[in-house]
């Protein structure tokens, strides 16, 4: 079984740069650089790595990375 927030969390780091210094509660407010083009290239990255389409209020909704956890266990029908 894939851990879904260790994979996100090493897509995010790979993505910004850096580990999310909050784990889930890390919001782009917490981050130089996670601005809107960075959030688009995060998700199709998460989807790519995991093999399955986030629901697309992902790209307006998720103001926490653990959001996007979420919408990815959901899509992998784990939550």
């Amino acid at each position: 079984m894939t851990d879904i927030a260790a994979v996100v969390t090493d897509v995010f780091t790979e993505v910004i740069g850096e580990p999310p210094g909050k784990g889930g509660a890390t919001t782009p407010a917490d981050v130089d650089g996670w601005d809107s083009l960075t959030h688009v290239y995060l998700v199709h990255s998460v989807e790519s790595r995991l093999g399955v389409t986030l629901d697309a209020t992902v790209l307006v909704d998720c103001d926490r990375l653990d959001r996007i956890i979420e919408a990815a266990r959901s899509a992998r029908g784990m939550g």
